[in-house]
C-alpha cells in the first residue's frame, strides 16, 4: 500500500510540474504513474483471488459462477479506473461512454447467472405446483 502511495504522490508532482512547463507531456507522465499503480494494485489480488477460491470450495459454489463473479469486479475496478482517468485529463463525455460500456459488459456476464438461477427458480416451482 506504501508504494502505491509513493507513485500517486509522486505521479501528482510530477504531472503538475510537467503541465506547467510542458502540458503536452503530462498525459503521458499520468498515464505511467496511474498504470503503476493499478500493477502494483493487481499484484496484491492473487492473494486475495485464492481465498476467494477456497471459500468456493468449501461452500461448493461452480467455477463458473466464480469466474463469471471475478470477470465483474474486475470489469468493474477498470472500468472505474479508466474513467476516473479520463475525467483526470478533462475527458468526462469519453468517461460516461467508458462506464455505459463497462456496464454493457458487466450485464453479458451476468446474464448466464440470471438464466440459471430462473430456470432453477422455475423447476422449483414446478415441483412444487405437483
Amino acid at each position: 500500500m506504501e508504494k502505491m502511495v509513493l507513485v500517486a504522490l509522486i505521479g501528482t508532482v510530477l504531472t503538475l510540474l510537467v503541465r506547467s512547463v510542458r502540458p503536452e507531456a503530462a498525459f503521458p507522465v499520468g498515464i505511467i504513474s496511474a498504470g503503476t499503480i493499478l500493477v502494483l494494485a493487481l499484484n496484491r489480488a492473487d492473494g486475495l483471488i485464492g481465498s476467494i477460491r477456497q471459500i468456493s470450495d468449501y461452500y461448493g459454489v461452480s467455477d463458473a459462477y466464480l469466474t463469471a463473479l471475478l470477470k465483474m469486479t474486475g470489469i468493474a475496478y477498470l472500468t472505474r479506473f479508466g474513467a476516473n482517468l479520463c475525467r483526470d485529463f478533462g475527458q468526462s463525455a469519453t468517461a460516461g461512454k467508458l462506464e455505459l460500456g463497462g456496464r454493457i459488459c458487466i450485464l453479458s456476464c451476468a446474464v448466464p447467472a440470471v438464466i440459471t438461477l430462473l430456470e432453477t427458480g422455475l423447476s422449483l416451482l414446478s415441483g412444487a405446483a405437483s
